[in-house]
């Protein structure tokens, strides 16, 4: 592909678009759905900034920064809303990455995915029928709990959801879900404090092993000013682990308020929490949130990708992923050939090695 594209002699998205047609060697229909699903997730915002630089280019830095916040919007809201309404469509990997971070795969460990996918179906069932969940104030959550074991329509789903043995003697929820989300602690506000201290205590051992590796390589160089690489690499792990827990515990906060303003557990509020929880994610530097923004759009792009052949909104059609794929690498190309300043993140140097003159 690479050999191709230097070879052609054309505009650089025309070759990118037929330069792109080689990828048919790979027989791997999978591979090519991953490729193009990355490229699509890159060539708007390529695409948009190279526009945005034309029209007005004394003020890109800031529309750029706007532009990151608007995309951060949409994407927070997909995800917190796939991986608690369809959680079956989250590709595998990135779900149990998201669990692990958070901390439910701690609290639920082996039983993690059942009780998930319970939950999943309560909230497909309270989005649909009228049904009140909030618990009364003079009942306990167990006596509660072991009530709506008996209850006909969702016995067997509360059953799967709950593990009473995590529940406090004596603690007393607001709603049927508070029990499956927080249920260490009756408070919403105590449940998501120990969600963001949690997250922090989960984050922090993993950053410090991968920002490490950088700058150990950093402190290599003779002319580095050690005590700098130092002190920012201590900064920047503290940073991503408080970025990462306000998010989560804010967002557990925001849904249990909702949950007790609607009295039940509505599949919107998800995606609503994890929207308005967004400016949390602000306090981590703008190009580490680029390179996330990038990783998580493309797995929202494989969860709607794959939700939709499922439910037949996308045409099962051989060689379907072309459809996306081809003008993905055609704007793709055009943007790191004619427009290089507007090509980021950590997939740079692969882009322009594969189509820069």
């Amino acid at each position: 592909m690479r050999s191709c594209y230097k070879r052609l002699k054309m505009q650089p998205y025309l070759k990118g678009f037929w330069s792109g047609l080689f990828l048919l060697i790979d027989d791997s229909v999978s591979r090519r759905k991953s490729i193009g699903l990355t490229l699509l997730s890159k060539a708007p915002l390529f695409g948009w900034r190279a526009l945005v630089q034309k029209q007005m280019g004394p003020v890109l830095s800031f529309v750029d920064a706007q532009g990151v916040k608007g995309m951060w919007l949409l994407v927070a809201y997909l995800v917190c809303y796939t991986c608690f309404n369809i959680p079956e469509h989250v590709p595998r990997s990135y779900y149990k990455s998201l669990l692990y971070v958070t901390g439910i795969i701690n609290v639920y460990q082996k039983d993690t995915d059942r009780v998930m996918k319970a939950h999943s179906e309560l909230v497909n069932y309270s989005t649909s029928n009228q049904i009140d969940l909030s618990i009364p104030e003079s009942t306990t959550s167990r006596d509660y709990l072991l009530k709506m074991f008996q209850d006909s329509r969702i016995g067997d789903i509360v059953k799967r959801m709950v593990r009473l043995d995590l529940i406090p003697s004596g603690a007393r929820h607001s709603q049927l879900a508070c029990c499956w989300q927080h249920p260490l602690d009756a408070s919403c506000e105590s449940g998501a404090l120990r969600y963001a201290f949690g997250v922090v205590r989960q984050v922090l051992p993993l950053y410090i092993a991968i920002n490490s590796v950088s700058t150990i390589v950093s402190l290599y160089n003779k002319k580095a000013k050690k005590r700098k690489i130092l002190r920012d690499y201590v900064h920047s792990t503290l940073r991503t682990g408080l970025m990462m827990g306000s998010f989560v515990g804010l967002f557990s906060y925001i849904v249990c308020r909702f949950r007790r303003f609607f009295g039940r557990d509505l599949g919107f509020i998800y995606g609503l929490g994890g929207l308005l929880a967004v400016p949390t994610l602000f306090i981590e530097k703008q190009s580490r949130l680029i390179d996330l923004l990038g990783y998580c759009s493309t797995k929202v792009l494989e969860t709607g990708y794959g939700y939709g052949k499922l439910h037949h909104l996308v045409p099962d059609i051989k060689y379907g992923e072309l459809l996306f794929l081809l003008p993905s690498i055609a704007i793709v190309a055009e943007c790191v050939e004619n427009h290089p300043e507007t090509v980021h993140g950590m997939m740079k140097p692969l882009l322009f090695w594969l189509f820069q003159k």
